[in-house]
């Protein structure tokens, strides 16, 4: 059962609570990365554009980098606002581009969540998944391009790729080959500098912190180490972090996240 939406609220303080309680779901939603391979196309073309007549103007809605609305006139030339008179007599479509451009965002924040999480946990995808519902996806491309990936052509040999870099000369790899997150840790120092030059010399802005990601190794050998002996934090800021997280404290003897 779907959530009421906030315009058939009267009450300005159940509106407010609703709004609370959606804002929370997405934060949550967005952890999950299973949600990155999901999510609709919201009716997008193969290029990331839906077009919405509304008389004789056009809401162009478009998702590259970020989603837009745009309006367009019958001769197809971009209007800086939509004239009084559509928006009076067609109320409706105009009110549903306008929705849907709320939307896609909310898809391209939960998106953008789902794959931090993923680039965190080490998630692995299959290519012709990630083809499919990443790479070519009308809503996700403009995000997960940006991104740079490991692409399995062999057991254990991975080759790092950034779709925003354009067709690759690779052969195709099997659809079942694995894909993840390409990774500071796993580079060495001078992987991590050419990647840095290629996402500047791009002016690519990616959709969280991968290539400058900060990243800590240990200079000891093993399953220990004592570089952070000695460091000590504040309690409360650790459980307000939590909180801020996902809008629950935890006390007692159990595990801050």
């Amino acid at each position: 059962m779907s959530a009421p939406s906030p315009r058939a609220v009267r009450h300005a303080g159940v509106s407010k609570k609703l709004d609370r309680l959606l804002r929370r779901a997405e934060r949550r939603l967005g952890r999950r990365t299973e949600v990155a391979l999901r999510l609709p196309d919201l009716g997008y073309g193969p290029v990331g554009v839906r077009r919405i007549s509304c008389g004789s103007c056009t809401a162009v809605l478009t998702v590259t980098e970020e989603a837009a609305l745009t309006w367009e006139d019958a001769d197809g030339r971009n209007m800086k606002s939509l004239p009084a008179p559509v928006r009076r007599e067609y109320p409706e479509e105009v009110a549903f581009a306008r929705d849907l451009l709320g939307k896609t965002r909310a898809q391209v924040r939960t998106l953008t969540r789902a794959l931090e999480g993923g680039y965190a946990e080490g998630t692995v995808y299959r290519y012709d998944r990630w083809r499919a519902a990443l790479a070519g996806h009308p809503v996700a491309r403009g995000t997960a391009r940006r991104l740079a990936w490991e692409v399995e052509y062999a057991p254990g040999a991975w080759r790092a790729v950034l779709p925003a870099a354009g067709p690759l000369d690779l052969p195709e790899p099997a659809p079942s080959a694995a894909v993840r997150h390409w990774h500071p840790a796993r580079a060495s120092s001078a992987e991590r500098r050419i990647w840095r030059d290629r996402i500047a010399a791009r002016q690519l802005r990616q959709p969280f912190r991968q290539v400058y990601r900060e990243h800590y190794l240990p200079e000891e050998s093993g399953h220990s180490t004592t570089m952070f002996r000695g460091h000590l934090v504040r309690i409360e800021a650790v459980l307000g972090l939590a909180y801020a997280r996902d809008g629950t404290s935890r006390t007692g003897n159990s595990p801050c996240p």
